[in-house]
C-alpha cells in the first residue's frame, strides 16, 4: 500500500467508485446493497447474483482466471483480485475508486 493506493492484479477492465461492502466466507449475501463495491476474501459460485449488482469487485485472493475475475468480466464490472489483506484494510462504508485496468484501489476517505 502506498498511502491510500492498494495494488493487486488487474482482472477485469474499467473503473468504478462507490462504498465498500465486505463479505467474508459468504456471510451477508442477502444484505448486499446494489451498486456498492464488493470486497470479499474470494468469490464462490453462490455469489454470482450479487456480483452482477456490484459496481466493482475486489478480492483478497485469485488471479486473472479465478471465479472472481471471470464473474466480473461476465458482469461487465471492473475487478482487482489477489489484493492480499483487502478484507482487513477496506472497511464497510469506505469510499473507494477501483481501477480494473491498473489493478489499483484508491481509498477516498
Amino acid at each position: 500500500m502506498t498511502d491510500n493506493i492498494l495494488t493487486g492484479i488487474a482482472a477485469a477492465p474499467g473503473a468504478a467508485e462507490g462504498l465498500v461492502t465486505v463479505i467474508v466466507g459468504g456471510e451477508g449475501l442477502d444484505a448486499f446493497p446494489a451498486g456498492n463495491i464488493l470486497v470479499a476474501d474470494a468469490v464462490h459460485p453462490a455469489m454470482a447474483n450479487i456480483v452482477k449488482t456490484a459496481a466493482a469487485l475486489v478480492t483478497d485472493s485469485g488471479g486473472k482466471t479465478s471465479h472472481a475475475a471471470i464473474f466480473a468480466r461476465e458482469a461487465g464490472i471492473p475487478a482487482v483480485v489477489g489484493l492480499a489483506g483487502a478484507t482487513q484494510t477496506l472497511k464497510a462504508g469506505m469510499s473507494v475508486a477501483v481501477d480494473g485496468d491498473a489493478g489499483t484501489v484508491t481509498i477516498s476517505q
